[in-house]
């Protein structure tokens, strides 16, 4: 395929700003989503909700800025992590600060990693049964998440009533996904928050969007962490942040190759790249927001747009910084109800388990899949899953040291996927 406009091209004005918008809407939606839920998991008040989601955008704009200036210097777009939303869930019996520490510490992990060249080593234990496997792990232990949202009995409506809702809601997304092109499908999320926000307006009267922040948050509030050091949120979490890892590797492997970027530059890609990522979740942490990585959605736009300029983005990140001096507006979208929210997050990780299985299908392409095969994924699904739903007073009885790690179903997966492939079966996998 050829490009209007290659990685290092400079574009015109115009095409900037369009483009700029573009990933503006796509990187933007993420942050809004996001913001929603995990101020949602600590209950949070809508002046609190709004100024959650102002950190989120400014600290996600600056990293869109940094990546393409000093990072790996390709048009990726840079959002919340689903992975480490796992691990946020997981930690809601401890204050959000026992998370933020962790976070930053992995941060620093990260860079390490990044730096001294590991990144070899986590290529060789994440092999592409093991990467399919964790990818699959990640919307199967947020469906708890996606129950809540979608059945909040805080805002109007039935359980049943919103159940349809969703599922009719889910067939529009994924109708719309399948059809659109170009700037419509890169911006259907904004489109489809404004639509199904709409909708549940109609179908469950007395659902409120407020226009105002409702208080005032202190401009220190959660801008200078306390550390609050709990061994089991950081093992969690920084299980989650090696997969991360993993993820940020494969989506900038993914961008680099469709924008036909050179090959020899990967390497460097990749360092800084992560580097950046740290730094980033490093801030995220320090700021108590959920961190980031880069988004592999990336490759889809610069297919439709033929744009492959890495520049564009420079304007999303500014405008997603300046948003966030207008807590208004946030408020106004911070205030969407929490059924279109899940099922938002729902068509997210179902895109998620596309590529998930697209890994696991090539890999049995390439190599003939065999009963050990099955036995390896679907041991950690099972486990994942196990984990996820176990009973409340079944959590409430695993110690508070190691329940973060015990009671997140991503991390006992992970675990489970990790032994089965590097232990169980290395001796077999090695005839």
């Amino acid at each position: 395929m050829s490009f209007r406009y290659n990685v290092n091209d400079k574009v015109p004005a115009k095409e900037m700003a369009t483009s700029g918008l573009m990933w503006t809407i796509c990187s933007a939606a993420f942050v809004i989503i996001f913001a929603n839920v995990v101020a949602g998991l600590y209950q949070a008040s809508p002046a609190e909700t709004v100024w959650y989601a102002q950190k989120l955008l400014v600290i996600t704009g600056a990293a869109v800025i940094l990546q393409v200036m000093f990072g790996h210097k390709l048009p990726v777009v840079f959002g919340p992590s689903a992975i480490l939303l796992t691990a946020a869930v997981a930690a809601t019996d401890f204050a959000p600060a026992a998370f933020s520490t962790a976070l930053v510490l992995c941060g620093v992990l990260g860079i390490v990693i990044a730096q001294t060249g590991l990144l070899g080593m986590l290529a060789k234990l994440f092999t592409p049964r093991v990467i399919g496997t964790v990818l699959t792990l990640i919307p199967l232990t947020l469906v708890p998440t996606f129950v809540s949202l979608i059945a909040n009995p805080s805002q109007p409506g039935s359980l049943t009533g919103k159940v349809i809702f969703a599922f009719v809601l889910l067939i529009v997304i994924f109708a719309a996904n399948h059809r659109l092109r170009g700037f419509w499908r890169a911006t259907l999320m904004l489109w489809m928050l404004i639509f199904g926000t709409v909708a549940a307006l109609v179908c469950f009267p007395g659902t409120m969007l407020s226009f105002g922040t409702q208080g005032v948050v202190p401009l220190t509030e959660g801008l200078l962490l306390s550390p609050l050091v709990a061994p089991g949120v950081i093992i969690s979490v920084f299980i989650c942040y090696v997969a991360l890892i993993v993820n940020d590797v494969g989506s900038i492997r993914g961008v680099a190759a469709v924008a036909k970027s050179p090959v020899t530059e990967i390497k460097g890609q990749l360092r800084r790249g992560i580097t950046i990522t740290g730094i980033a979740n490093i801030l995220s942490g320090g700021a108590e927001v959920i961190g980031g990585v880069n988004y592999s959605i990336s490759t889809g736009m610069i297919q439709d747009t033929k744009n492959a300029s890495r520049y564009p983005l420079l304007i999303a990140g500014v405008v997603m910084i300046i948003c966030a001096a207008i807590p208004q507006v946030i408020a106004l979208i911070s205030s969407i109800p929490t059924v279109v929210t899940g099922c938002l997050l729902i068509f997210i990780m179902t895109s998620q388990l596309s590529a998930a299985l697209g890994i696991l299908i090539d890999r049995t392409e390439s190599t003939p899949f065999t009963f050990d095969n099955g036995v390896v994924i679907g041991f950690a699904i099972i486990i994942a899953a196990t984990f996820s739903f176990l009973p409340e007073a079944a959590v409430a009885a695993i110690p508070a040291v190691i329940r973060p790690v015990l009671a997140n179903g991503f991390v006992a997966g992970t675990i489970a996927v990790m032994v089965l492939e590097h232990v169980v079966f290395r001796e077999r996998k090695g005839r």
